[in-house]
């Protein structure tokens, strides 16, 4: 499963991820095929907004969760 996945929740990678895309504050964002939401959950700590989007409902669902 994406929630719990080595490869999509490491923070390591994560970490690197917002690295390379150097948010800004006052930045919108859009993650699509967000899947459980952690690169944008690691995005919305620096920006002003982040929509994510994915074409399952169950992976919209543990992003939520993920967010709580």
């Amino acid at each position: 499963m994406y929630t719990t996945s080595a490869a999509h929740a490491d923070a390591g990678v994560l970490a690197r991820i917002v690295e390379l895309a150097r948010p800004q504050p006052e930045w919108n964002s859009l993650d699509i095929a967000t899947g459980s939401g952690h690169t944008a959950i690691a995005i919305s700590r620096h920006v002003k907004l982040v929509a994510a989007t994915d074409l399952t409902r169950e992976m919209i669902g543990e992003a939520k969760r993920l967010c709580e």
